[in-house]
């Protein structure tokens, strides 16, 4: 009788085999996470840097222009920035939605929606005075008019902190430099860190870190006469 001397994988072979083939899938399975999550946090990192840099030269441009009164006002909800004719209104991210206590509210917009105030700017076309309090302790609301230069984008971008410091120009004091500081980032951070002061995620259970950034951008814009000195 003939017999065959072929022989199969024995059991402990095939056992070997399969670890194998689940250690490689899992490892590829790691790598390939981890590539999407650096992925999400660059998209986070850019539209943060993209968003503060297109509100940092709009606000240097306008602070450039200014030639007689910059005003700000505001509380721990939010704040105005009055320059000439220009307005710019925005409320912190911890008090984008809500209903009472908000420092800036829109005209004839009703619920949340009324207080969703990123960064919105328009052109003062009456004799409203937006950064002065009225008789009655309120300070106008926004026209509805305003523009949102501030979309909350994929990444639900907004405001943390924001500061404006004047400066006269040391022997002339037709001139004035303006230092600003803006915290700009995904409405939810946890809780905040300095981080030496420019700001960074401390995400919770609650908060996604691929999708949490922080950045805070400064610069300086000067105003006032400046035409004998270009000359």
């Amino acid at each position: 009788m003939y017999r065959s001397n072929n022989q199969g994988f024995t059991i402990v072979e095939l056992t070997l085999a399969m670890t194998f083939l689940a250690l490689l899938m899992l490892a590829i399975a790691m790598v390939t996470m981890q590539i999407s999550a650096i992925y999400v946090k660059g998209l986070t990192l850019r539209e943060v840097n993209q968003s503060g840099q297109q509100i940092s030269t709009d606000l240097r441009d306008s602070l450039s222009q200014s030639v007689s009164s910059v005003t700000t006002v505001g509380d721990d909800t939010g704040g105005r920035l009055c320059i000439d004719n220009t307005v710019y209104a925005w409320n912190y991210a911890e008090s984008l939605g809500e209903t009472i206590g908000v420092f800036n509210i829109r005209t004839g917009v009703s619920g949340a929606g009324a207080t969703d105030v990123r960064l919105m700017k328009f052109i003062r076309q009456d004799s409203t005075e937006y950064c002065l309090i009225g008789e009655d302790g309120y300070y106008p609301q926004l026209p509805n008019t305003a523009t949102e230069l501030l979309g909350s984008g994929n990444k639900d971008i907004a405001i943390h902190e924001a500061s404006i410091t004047e400066n006269t120009v040391q022997g002339d004091q037709s001139q004035t430099v303006y230092a600003v500081s803006l915290l700009i980032g995904t409405k939810k951070t946890g809780e905040l860190i300095d981080n030496d002061g420019a700001g960074a995620c401390d995400p919770s259970d609650e908060v996604d870190s691929d999708n949490c950034a922080v950045n805070r951008f400064k610069f300086t814009a000067r105003s006032g006469n400046k035409e004998e000195e270009e000359r």
